[in-house]
């Protein structure tokens, strides 16, 4: 596996489980997610998060 990882070039798996919070790359609709999140967090309720995968 180190083998994979040194030849596209990256330090760790991309899709590790264990991903740390200071690894994820913050596109804008996932700000957007985190902004509905922490609203319906606020307000409570119920959330529906739906999209594309991958």
């Amino acid at each position: 596996m180190k083998d994979l990882l040194a030849w596209f070039g990256l330090k760790g798996f991309p899709f590790d489980k264990n991903l740390k919070t200071q690894d994820v790359f913050e596109t804008e609709p996932f700000k957007e997610a985190m902004a509905r999140f922490d609203y319906i967090k606020r307000r409570g309720g119920i959330l529906l998060l739906t999209g594309d995968q991958g």
